[in-house]
């Protein structure tokens, strides 16, 4: 794989996630001011999923922002990657050194106020989803619908199911914050 293939993507932090642009293949720091030029990690190569890679920056972000006692609204995984490629599919393969460049350019941040003013470019592997995907997701799961399971016709559902309302949930569970919500009430249940 060509490195000039890589195509990459600027990414800064502020209070809340944001700032991303794509730019040219370049390494090195840029200049300074009010708007200083981002930081270009070296290439590797070497693809790495889209969760991996973003749960690697956020794992980042989040480390440096405890340590520097900074106060960060963190962004779920994967949206936050594939904000910073708009236009791009989701589920691409990502530069693994630019992934890692960033990681400890985000452990050198010495104020608050650097993930703001100080972005970080991630490259992306161009024309590389859906191999970044899980098997079952995207805009194509429709499409791989024939390799799922079939419905069966002959199942039967007995329509006298109780299900006890004393049920209670232990304290300690987490929920992460991109799971799907299913809300249903009794006049649901027996409207069915």
């Amino acid at each position: 794989m060509r490195l000039a293939s890589l195509s990459l993507i600027a990414l800064s932090l502020a209070a809340t996630i944001g700032g991303c642009s794509t730019s040219s293949d370049q390494t090195g720091t840029g200049g300074t001011g009010v708007h200083p030029e981002p930081y270009y990690p070296k290439n590797s190569g070497l693809p790495m999923t889209e969760a991996e890679a973003c749960k690697t920056l956020l794992d980042a972000i989040t480390a440096q922002g405890v340590k520097l006692g900074c106060v960060l609204t963190m962004p779920t995984c994967p949206a936050y990657i594939q904000s910073s490629a708009p236009t791009q599919p989701h589920c691409l393969l990502w530069d693994k050194g630019t992934i890692d460049g960033c990681t400890s350019f985000y452990a050198s941040y010495s104020s608050c106020d650097d993930f703001a003013n100080r972005p970080c470019v991630i490259g992306y592997i161009p024309n590389s989803a859906p191999q970044g995907c899980p098997a079952d997701a995207g805009t194509d799961a429709q499409a791989e619908a024939s390799t799922d399971a079939k419905p069966q016709d002959d199942v039967v559902v007995p329509d006298d199911v109780v299900v006890p309302d004393d049920s209670t949930t232990p304290d300690d569970v987490v929920v992460p914050d991109d799971a799907p919500a299913e809300v249903s009430t009794p006049e649901d249940a027996a409207a069915d």
